[in-house]
């Protein structure tokens, strides 16, 4: 791998290019950066902190790396073809899917809040916690239903599928 010199990534990249190995782990940790550097982005100029804030900032970092990983694995690991084609045409109609929940999830807990919120005044405190668990289980699911779709093209191929 490179990480810093671009002239011999670029000579490698026109003489024999780059294995789905090699592909995958440039993706992961072009995944884990940008998900830490957004994340952290985030901190400021916000100095608020808290159990709620540091668990989000967790999982907003640790459930792409992890995603990622379980979608390679889906598509058959180092033996898998084609893995960054599959995993961002396939990414890119999962996240579309996976926008539509999100509004309407969004909206049914605002709802839901709300009217709760009319009988019970304490439930306006409860609605960084619902959002935040939504948007975990929303990511997972969508990792998830990544690499089901990402193991189906594998199995296709007559590749074995380890996810």
């Amino acid at each position: 791998m490179y990480f810093w010199r671009l002239q011999p990534l670029k000579q490698s990249l026109r003489t024999q290019g780059l294995s789905e190995y090699q592909l995958f782990l440039y993706l992961l940790i072009y995944v884990a950066l940008s998900a830490a550097a957004v994340e952290l982005i985030g901190y400021y100029p916000d100095d608020s902190s808290g159990f709620w804030r540091y668990l989000g900032t967790a999982t907003n970092i640790a459930i792409p790396i992890w995603g990622t990983w379980w979608c390679f694995n889906a598509n058959g690991g180092k033996q898998g073809t084609q893995f960054l084609a599959k995993y961002l045409s396939i990414g890119f109609v999962a996240m579309l899917h996976f926008m539509v929940v999100m509004v309407v999830g969004v909206i049914a807990i605002g709802v839901l809040l709300g009217i709760l919120a009319a009988f019970h005044p304490a439930a306006e405190g409860w609605s960084d916690v619902a959002f935040k668990l939504f948007a975990m289980a929303w990511y997972i699911a969508l990792y998830l239903y990544m690499a089901r779709h990402i193991g189906d093209t594998a199995q296709a191929a007559g590749e074995p599928v380890h996810a």
